[in-house]
């Protein structure tokens, strides 16, 4: 079916070209290419991804073609090789109207009803296919959707399509007041119950006072399930040299998953997405059926820099404790104003999160602390820039007890348009230590250097060598689990 589609995409392409000799048109094109050799594992990975659009007045027509050769193992459960068209589309637009017919993604209100995208670092990809209307005005927009998702692997050639959502969105503006109305049903293959998830938001915004706040529902339509409720509710404050926000979360039983867990609803985590390599390594997953929390931050303008204080703590609705219990402050600082440095930026961060030691006999929580420091100074040399990250980690876990964690980069940035980076790292910890925090390569220091640089006006290219130690890629409260890498790996970019 997808074969088919997409061949009917591109003869329509063909005729559209043919029949425009009057209009202007262009055809564009990206190709991402993963490649890696494991030399501990002994594993090879390839991967790539090639999107051509063709694009008009008024009209695209688009399609993806993947190739996994063999896909990466910690995202796969089939390690055999596959290709074929994954995404392919066809949009018009008419004034204020867009029609798109084929894959699309979308985003209702905050992502408390509905949240389809697609994030290539996370390795999720939530596209629906079907039929996506919307229309813009200057004081309302709405919008229509029904499509399937996909079911089972997404990195595979082969797609198949399961679940169906059909919904729509409805948002009026009237000077500061802005309000709008979201609902979306779910119908699962060979399942008579048809979830539904409603919701409602209002934002108002006056000067420097913004106010945002947005509600839903879950009625799951099955015996077992109650009916979910979820609320957030954020506002800021921005003055001349301070700016105030504060953030409430509570979700209970508010999960909008398809037949293979795949989460379709993605609500605000009022968690911050470090730039420190550390603190990703501990991260929080959101979870929209019990989890209530705050975020609270404070940013100051000064002589001496910029500076952003910061407190978020997540935990259960009944007070439990449990994985999804998050607790962290820390303060964060940037400036331009020292001697000899371009530019700096410091963190103290303090983290307290829960870790499962009950193993074979249940659930048993501990807390781990965290206390870790982070340095980034960027100097300007006669010819380029040096950039200097030290990061410091000290752990005190009720568990696997005391060490500290070193990890330092040197990279040298050349106005010709290329970066060379040197990446260390050191844990003073023991092999017992290591078994205890899922390490199951036995080390403790981890080398690796890096290029990256980009290839006339067409091509970015990077390439890394050398020791990589597992931890977690983290955005949003989505999190993936990245494992111990020893080799090479290249990524090599292309648009056309």
């Amino acid at each position: 079916m997808i074969r088919t589609a997409a061949a009917a995409i591109l003869a329509a392409a063909l005729m559209a070209a043919g029949g425009a000799a009057a209009q202007d048109f262009c055809l564009a094109a990206q190709n991402q290419l993963e490649a890696s050799r494991d030399t501990v594992a002994e594993q090879d990975i390839i991967e790539d991804w090639f999107d051509l659009s063709l694009l008009g007045e008024g009209w695209a027509l688009g399609l993806r073609y993947s190739s996994f050769a063999p896909p990466d193992p910690v995202v796969s459960d089939d390690a055999e090789a596959s290709e074929g068209i994954t995404h392919r589309y066809a949009e018009l637009e008419l004034d204020d109207t867009r029609l798109r017919v084929g894959t699309f993604t979308k985003l209702l209100g905050r992502g408390l009803v509905f949240r389809s995208y697609e994030n290539r670092d996370l390795r999720v990809d939530t596209n629906l296919d079907g039929l996506l209307l919307e229309h813009y005005a200057d004081d309302w927009q709405a919008s229509l959707l029904t499509g399937r998702t996909e079911s089972g692997q997404l990195e595979t050639g082969d797609r198949h399509r399961a679940d169906r959502f059909s919904g729509g969105d409805l948002g009026v503006a009237q000077g500061p007041l802005r309000l709008g109305v979201s609902f979306l049903s779910l119908e699962r293959p060979d399942q008579s119950a048809r979830p539904q998830i409603q919701g409602l938001r209002a934002s108002f915004g006056h000067g420097r006072l913004q106010l945002d706040w947005e509600g839903a529902r879950l009625l799951p339509d099955e015996p077992d399930r109650v009916e979910g409720r979820g609320h957030v509710l954020e506002g800021s404050f921005v003055a001349d040299r301070f700016s105030l926000y504060a953030g409430y979360k509570r979700y209970r039983e508010i999960a909008l998953k398809t037949l293979d867990q795949k989460l379709m609803n993605q609500p605000p985590a009022l968690i911050h997405d470090q730039r420190a390599t550390l603190l990703n390594r501990h991260p929080h997953e959101l979870d929209p059926d019990d989890e209530e929390g705050l975020l609270a931050d404070l940013s100051l303008t000064t002589p001496a820099g910029s500076f952003l204080a910061s407190y978020a703590t997540t935990k259960s609705i009944d007070g439990a404790r449990g994985g999804g219990d998050y607790r962290e402050a820390f303060l964060e600082w940037d400036t331009d104003g020292l001697p000899a440095l371009e530019h700096l930026h410091a963190i103290v961060d303090f983290q307290k999160l829960p870790v499962d030691a009950g193993g074979l006999a249940g659930p048993r929580w501990e807390w781990d602390h965290y206390l870790t420091l982070v340095f980034d100074a960027r100097v300007a040399l006669p010819r380029g820039e040096l950039v200097a990250i030290w990061e410091h980690q000290h752990k005190n876990g009720e568990l696997a007890g005391e060490y500290d964690d070193e990890f330092l980069t040197l990279e040298f940035e050349d106005p010709a348009g290329w970066t060379f980076s040197v990446i260390g790292e050191a844990v003073n910890w023991s092999r017992e230590q290591q078994l205890l925090e899922n390490q199951q390569r036995e080390r403790d220091v981890w080398l690796g250097a890096q290029v990256a640089a980009t290839l006339g006006e067409r091509h970015e290219m990077r390439l890394f060598a050398g020791q990589r130690r597992a931890g977690h890629i983290c955005i949003g409260g989505v999190c993936r689990y990245e494992p111990a890498f020893d080799g090479v790996e290249l990524v090599l970019v292309s648009r056309f």
